[in-house]
């Protein structure tokens, strides 16, 4: 799996470009939606995130080319370092949100796309936080 600078458009589109492709299957809205996130995520234009959403699956297709069964399999420890690409905590909390939007863009969150985005959230440790107390 290619590397990409910490924090860096690049990084984020993969992300994004993960839970377009999680569930295995992408439909027009979805890479819509995926494009539309990665340019207001990072306001890079389309092309970065084409050649971002290219090299990932490319990547993927090379680590395990005899097992590809459309949803993505990757093991903790990639997955971990794909992760720890995104250090800022407002890039983590931008890149939750909208790939939120591009999971649910064709109406259907797979337990493949849900999972990814808790994935995210338990490796960025935001799964131990106690949650604020409401307001009144």
């Amino acid at each position: 799996m290619r590397s990409y600078a910490v924090n860096s458009p690049e990084a984020v589109n993969r992300l994004l470009a993960l839970a377009a492709l999680a569930d295995g299957h992408v439909s027009k809205v979805e890479l819509e939606a995926l494009e539309a996130a990665g340019a207001e995520a990072t306001g890079a234009p389309g092309a970065v995130m084409r050649g971002v959403l290219h090299g990932l699956c490319e990547d993927l297709m090379m680590a395990d080319p005899l097992h590809w069964d459309g949803i993505i399999r990757l093991d903790s420890e990639t997955l971990g370092t794909l992760f720890d690409e995104v250090q800022d905590p407002e890039l983590r909390m931008s890149a939750l949100r909208l790939g939120l939007r591009v999971a649910h863009a064709d109406q259907h969150l797979h337990e493949a796309e849900s999972q990814l985005l808790l994935d995210a959230m338990s490796r960025w440790g935001m799964l131990d936080q106690e949650p604020s107390p409401a307001k009144s």
